[in-house]
Formats: C-alpha cells, sequence, structure tokens
C-alpha cells in the first residue's frame, strides 16, 4: 500500500504539515523542491514519506537502494536520467563511502555533476532534481553532507493506537474482518514498526483462510503469533536467546557483542542491525562502553523467561 498522499500516512503530524508546506511552497513558487533528509527507526515510514512527497509534488520518481561497491555511477546515471523538478531517492544513504559523500557535495550545493571520460573528470550541469536521502544511522552521516539539506526529518516509532490505525488500514487491503481489540493486539507485538505489523497481518490472513475463520479475535492473532515463534512481548526466538543470553550466560555483567552472538549462535552484522534496535527501543537493553547490559526492565522479562522455560 504505498500511499499517494500525507493523508494516507498515520502519525508524524508535524514532519506532514512541515513537508506540505514545502511542497506548496515549491509549487506556487513555480521551482524544484528542496532537498530532503529522513532519519528514523527501520520501518517507521521514510519510503512511505518519499512516496507521498513525489505524488503530492506530481514529478518523475527513482529510487536507489545504498550499499553497492558502483553507488557513484549509479546515482550519476540516475540523475542524469531525470528531469528538473523529478525526485531521486537514496535509501540507507550511510551506507555509502566518504567518497561518494564528497561527490555529491557539489551536486547539493550548485547542481553540478562529476562526470568521468577516461582519465579526465568534468564538472556538468546536471538536471535540477531533488535528492531525499534516509538513513536509519544518522550517527554515520558526515555534518557537512547533512548540513546541505535544507529540510531535515526525524520520523519516530508509533504508539499502539497508530499502528492499530495503520494495521487496520492494511487489513482491510486484505479483505479481512478484524476488530480494534485484535488490532491492538498486533501492535503490541510489532515493536512501533508498520513493516513488522504487515508481516504479521500477512502470517495471520494466512492463518484465518487456512482455518477457515471468518473474523479475526485476539486469541487468533496469538495463535498465529506463536505459530511465527512470537511471543506475547513481541519478542521472536533470537531476541529471547539474546535476553537470557545476558541474564543467566553472562550472569548480568556488561558483555561484547562478538561473545554474545557467539553464544546465541548468531551473526553479529545481523543481530546489531535487526534485533538490537528494537530491543532497545523497547527498554530492554543498553549498549554501554563496557558492553551490552539488561535494564531493570530486561532483567525482569529475563526472569520469566528462565522460570517459565520460554526460548
Amino acid at each position: 500500500m504505498k500511499p499517494k498522499s500525507f493523508d494516507e500516512i498515520v502519525g508524524n503530524e508535524d514532519s506532514k504539515k512541515l513537508l506540505k508546506e514545502s511542497i506548496k511552497s515549491a509549487k506556487q513558487r513555480g521551482v524544484m523542491l528542496d532537498h530532503i533528509f529522513l532519519a528514523g527507526p527501520s520501518g517507521c515510514g521514510k519510503s512511505a514519506f518519499a512516496d507521498a512527497i513525489a505524488h503530492e509534488m506530481g514529478t518523475g520518481f527513482d529510487y536507489i537502494m545504498c550499499g553497492n561497491s558502483n553507488d557513484f555511477q549509479t546515482i550519476i546515471m540516475k540523475l542524469m536520467t531525470l528531469k528538473d523538478g523529478d525526485i531521486l531517492f537514496l535509501d540507507e544513504v550511510h551506507s555509502l563511502s566518504l567518497a561518494v559523500f564528497e561527490s555529491i557535495y557539489d551536486y547539493l550545493q550548485n547542481g553540478n555533476v562529476s562526470v568521468k571520460y577516461g582519465t579526465t573528470i568534468m564538472n556538468v550541469e546536471g538536471p535540477k532534481v531533488t535528492l531525499i536521502c534516509a538513513t536509519t544511522e544518522l550517527q554515520l552521516i558526515p555534518v557537512p553532507f547533512l548540513g546541505r539539506f535544507p529540510t531535515q526529518i526525524r520520523l519516530t516509532k508509533y504508539n499502539y493506537a497508530q499502528l492499530a490505525e495503520i494495521i487496520m488500514l492494511h487489513a482491510s487491503s486484505e479483505n479481512i474482518t478484524m476488530n480494534t481489540e485484535s488490532a491492538l493486539e498486533i501492535a503490541k507485538a510489532s515493536k512501533g514498526t508498520p513493516r513488522i505489523a504487515t508481516q504479521y497481518i500477512k502470517r495471520i490472513r494466512d492463518h484465518i483462510y487456512a482455518n477457515n475463520i471468518t473474523t479475526i479475535t485476539p486469541l487468533h492473532v496469538n495463535a498465529a503469533l506463536k505459530l511465527m515463534g512470537i511471543d506475547s512481548y513481541g519478542l521472536d526466538s533470537v531476541e529471547r536467546k539474546y535476553i537470557i543470553a545476558l541474564f543467566d550466560t553472562f550472569q548480568l555483567k556488561p558483555t561484547g557483542v562478538s561473545s554474545l552472538c557467539a553464544a546465541i549462535g548468531e551473526h553479529e552484522k545481523l543481530v546489531v542491525s535487526q534485533y538490537e534496535p528494537s530491543l532497545m527501543t523497547a527498554g530492554y537493553i543498553l549498549k554501554t562502553p563496557s558492553g551490552r547490559v539488561l535494564t531493570p526492565k530486561g532483567m525482569k522479562l529475563a526472569m520469566s523467561y528462565v522460570k517459565n522455560q520460554n526460548i
């Protein structure tokens, strides 16, 4: 469900208002939209915002997922095929190399593109394209790069009520009948992230169709989540092993992530990028200079897991 306007996006009201005003101003003045930087946790709606901006501007739109060795060439090629006023969305921009960041500086500041012909580098005036850059790792963005974005937006995770509203919309698009209590049950397990919620809806959809269920209740939600290995706290098996390891294996001592990942048998990069952010947001763990530690809330959860052997 890609949004066609900001009215189809739930939450982040101040950010939507700011962007609506920027778009209206650009249209009335007949100029390109200022470059926009979006930061926020994974799955909080950065791509949805980029889609809505493009739809409301009524311009061409292209997309690049950063992180490849040929990022610079890809960005230049995309830029040169777009027209004045179009939008280019660079997602996960923190994965660009410093050299690529520096190569984009000129374009952000004066619209020039550096094109290499053999051993010669020429500065060419590129089309007046709005860059929308998004990241989950704002601390990795060079300050000079970030400073060249007139519009900077920090998106936040959703509360249960907002997430339940999103869930109801997606359930309707899947022709699923669901009451508010069931939507809230999914919201509580989704870590404040619409992307996770929509993944759960698809699995719950399969569960009710396979079992000839007509209306979803909280009992059906919990049954479907249990089949997926998701507990009542919204944690999966990896997250539970992580919590238990800090409590039981390492006896509440600050623990380095490499040691922790070795103990639970998971890849370090995966744990750092996919699991730790949600555990920190939920208030279960902290990153300290000495290592990862459980918060009091995390200790309480770990004790319940150990007591019930809920692994």
